[in-house]
């Protein structure tokens, strides 16, 4: 049944019961038909406004799609553009890379093969020197003059050893010391009885701590006393300026060595050598450092064209989803209007229907207000 129809009887039922007179309790059921009525068309009629709103929201969003995805997709076909040669370029910088590989591995090879001859160089001349300079200081040592020169300071020693040791012996007779000297060897033996006996460490820890300390006194008592010698200072000055005398006649002739025929060639040969060894090295060095920039090389080119085709895919999938929503874009103008002129009509319908049903609604509320009454006065 239509509306019209419900509405044609709702109009037949009420002027039968005005006729009629009906009783309040029937009065009331056609009230509570007319008011769930009135709020079925209401709600049918919300239903239409709200799907109104939505097709003009689908048709807004069909027309922006139809006025900014062109550009979009123009914009999409240089970016596609752009990545291939992005692209084509990593791709090109992988080959180049990867062709440097076999040649910096090869570089690397010939690099090694030539660090060991060069190294193995280097101590078979430092023999020959080594061999020339003791034969060269062999006979140097036999020059009077050298000869004298280490005499007399293998003399200096010798007196200076003796003042020391007479320095000593007098603090040995010094009661004092020798108490100090009895208890540091005392303290030792404590000290080993309780190693060998494998005591704990904390007994062990305490007695090495007082021999070290009876043992640091002991020296602090030889050290004065031989500070304070008269004949151990005389005899160190006249070390010292033996000595001197004789290291100076050392690098005397050790410059004078240096240019003997026999060792100055091989002095020249040795630098040589070390040169050689310390070239190779080098080179060893940078070749290795120029495969590792090839392999890092290769690294980076395969993330750059790893990222470039990820973009690419991105975007090539971006294109074809906004060539699809333009391409559908069309048909969902012409249906967003299509709902739009059919909602429309059924929001003027449900309109005047909802005003059908008010007026129902108010006649059926006077009529059973009517029928109350009649019913109060019987």
């Amino acid at each position: 049944m239509n509306t019209l129809s419900r509405l044609s009887a709702l109009v037949v039922l009420l002027s039968c019961s005005l006729a009629s007179g009906i009783s309040p309790a029937e009065a009331g059921r056609q009230t509570d038909a007319a008011r769930r009525h009135l709020n079925q068309v209401e709600r049918q009629l919300r239903d239409a406004q709200d799907d109104v709103a939505r097709a003009k929201r689908d048709l807004e969003d069909a027309q922006r799609r139809q006025k900014q995805l062109p550009d979009q997709i123009e914009q999409g076909k240089k970016q596609i553009s752009s990545l291939k040669n992005r692209l084509a370029e990593a791709g090109k910088s992988l080959d180049e890379a990867r062709g440097k590989i076999a040649p910096a591995e090869q570089a690397v090879k010939q690099k090694q093969e030539a660090v060991a001859p060069a190294q193995r160089q280097v101590p078979k001349v430092q023999a020959q020197v080594d061999a020339v300079r003791i034969r060269l200081w062999t006979q140097i040592q036999q020059k009077p003059d050298y000869r004298a020169a280490a005499d007399a300071q293998a003399a200096a020693q010798k007196r200076y050893d003796q003042a020391c040791e007479a320095c000593l012996a007098e603090l040995g007779k010094v009661e004092s010391y020798a108490k100090l000297a009895q208890e540091l060897a005392r303290r030792e033996q404590e000290l080993e009885e309780l190693r060998q006996a494998k005591a704990p460490v904390s007994r062990v820890g305490a007695a090495s701590t007082q021999w070290i300390e009876t043992k640091n006194e002991v020296e602090r008592r030889k050290q004065t006393a031989m500070e304070g010698d008269v004949a151990i200072a005389t005899t160190r000055s006249e070390l010292k300026t033996a000595t001197d005398a004789l290291d100076a006649l050392k690098a005397k002739y050790e410059q004078e060595m240096k240019l003997h025929p026999d060792l100055s060639p091989l002095l020249a040969e040795l630098e040589k050598a070390r040169k050689a060894a310390q070239a190779a090295e080098a080179n060893l060095d940078k070749a290795r450092a120029e495969l590792a920039a090839a392999s890092k090389a290769i690294e980076q080119s395969q993330s750059q064209e790893k990222s470039a085709r990820e973009k690419l895919q991105q975007e090539e999938q971006e294109l074809a989803r906004k060539q699809k929503s333009l391409n559908s874009a069309d048909d969902d103008v012409k249906d967003a209007r299509r709902r739009i002129d059919n909602r429309e009509d059924d929001v003027n319908r449900l309109r005047r229907e909802r005003e059908r049903a008010e007026d129902t609604l108010r006649d059926k509320l006077r009529q059973e207000s009517r029928a109350r009454s009649s019913g109060k006065k019987k």
